[in-house]
């Protein structure tokens, strides 16, 4: 399944000076190339966005894309899944050691 960000676009009369900020977006590895997010949120008038990767979607590669834009996006961290638990098993395993 595939998630896309939906964002909505708000026409102002407040000038310039009002910006939007996504604070939850999410990303996965269907979305090619990465920084296609960027150009939709260009679209959709939004200055700066805190978004995560789902899925399939390498940390390493939503790290790429915030090194790029670090204007525009903040990475935010996968807490969700057995990744955590991984590495706890893997950290308790040295500390028997």
């Amino acid at each position: 399944m595939a998630f896309f960000i939906i964002l909505i676009h708000v026409n102002c009369t407040m000038g310039d000076d009002l910006y939007f900020i996504d604070a939850h977006s999410q990303v996965d590895h269907t979305i090619a190339p990465l920084d296609k997010v960027i150009s939709i949120m260009k679209q959709s008038g939004v200055s700066h966005t805190i978004l995560s990767a789902r899925g399939k979607l390498k940390g390493k590669a939503l790290l790429s894309l915030a090194s790029q834009y670090p204007d525009q996006i903040t990475p935010a961290i996968r807490t969700k899944g057995n990744l955590y638990q991984r590495e706890i098993r893997i950290n308790r395993k040295i500390a028997c050691v």
